[in-house]
């Protein structure tokens, strides 16, 4: 039997601050959707505070249906940072879904610019989300029910 190797300490990142994000959305519609996030972190040598509050609003242009087919929504949002020396941010952008029924792809390009008297840059910034759902069917006695498996997400931000 082999003896278990001891653990290894991990680092912690000096660099790394903790951070959380709380988010609530709303449906005001079928196609519309209001939401809002407060974002709350620790910079090194500061307390933990509130950094930015986002409104975003989101209107689906072509609805995906039993995830088939080609999806299609558009939206923008507004960031006011609540730290004093930090910009206020604008982004906006289409959000595409490509579905075939077991598999979802979703794209998600960010365009966004830095507003106000404390911004560092001036042009526009590119960002993007990708993300793959593949649904899989487990048997539960006689009743079989679906479930969605996520993978590689990357800031995705889906139309439902």
């Amino acid at each position: 039997m082999r003896e278990p190797r001891p653990r290894k300490k991990r680092r912690r990142d000096p660099f790394a601050s903790p951070s959380h994000d709380f988010e609530f959305s709303y449906g005001l519609t079928d196609r519309w959707l209001f939401s809002t996030t407060l974002t709350a972190d620790e910079p090194l040598d500061e307390d933990f505070a509130l950094s930015s509050v986002e409104l975003e609003l989101q209107y689906e242009l072509i609805e995906i249906k039993e995830n088939k087919g080609l999806g299609l929504a558009f939206f923008g949002g507004y960031g006011f940072a609540t730290r004093g020396g930090d910009a206020d941010e604008i982004e906006f952008g289409p959000i595409v879904e490509l579905g075939t029924g077991n598999l979802l792809l979703t794209f998600n390009p960010i365009f966004g610019a830095q507003v106000g008297e404390n911004r560092e840059t001036d042009g526009l910034g590119f960002e993007y989300g990708l993300a793959r759902r593949i649904r899989l069917r487990q048997a539960l006695g006689n009743r079989c029910r679906d479930v969605w498996r996520d993978r590689r997400s990357r800031q995705c931000r889906l139309l439902r």
